[in-house]
């Protein structure tokens, strides 16, 4: 197996599995930190292109926060906990 770098900005993983067509190889630290971000755009924009989100979260450089991206499990727990 040869070198494979995840394809998003700023993230130095190799050895990737995941690949697509599109972007390019992604680790999966990166491919659920992605589940995660698209998830949280689509609640607050709902007619979202994923395409372009996923395009958005490549182009963000790892080491930054991703300020939209909330474990959304934890959210509604949040939201709506027991009284």
């Amino acid at each position: 197996m040869g070198i494979m770098e995840c394809s998003r900005n700023g993230c130095d993983q190799i050895l990737c599995e995941c690949y697509s067509f599109e972007y390019g190889y992604i680790c999966n630290e990166c491919k659920e930190e992605l589940k995660q971000f698209i998830k949280t755009s689509l609640m607050d924009l709902p007619h979202a292109n994923i395409d372009d989100l996923i395009e958005e979260f490549m182009d963000m450089r790892k080491d930054e926060e991703v300020t939209c991206c909330v474990d959304v499990d934890e959210y509604i727990d949040r939201e709506f906990d027991n009284k």
